[in-house]
């Protein structure tokens, strides 16, 4: 099921992929301070949930359901990645 979504929505997937690839590499990069981790976290939280919106709205799929989970997720990731940070 997973493959047939990617299949009839190729570029959805690979702007989620792009992005959250280069903003894993950029969070991980050694020279990168401590607030501009904090910063790719909330970007990335941030981007998760709004990307998935644009796509269930573009698939007219959306609901507020939709779009809880979403934002929950985002916030999961960026909150994950925040307390990693090691403060």
């Amino acid at each position: 099921m997973v493959f047939k979504e990617i299949q009839q929505h190729p570029f959805d997937y690979a702007l989620l992929i792009l992005v959250s690839a280069l903003a894993v590499g950029l969070y991980l990069s050694p020279g990168l301070s401590l607030a501009m981790k904090d910063v790719v976290s909330f970007f990335l939280g941030f981007f998760y949930a709004g990307w998935g919106m644009w796509h269930h709205r573009r698939k007219k799929t959306l609901s507020v359901r939709v779009a809880l989970e979403y934002v929950f997720m985002g916030g999961l990731v960026a909150l994950v990645l925040w307390l990693t940070l090691g403060y």
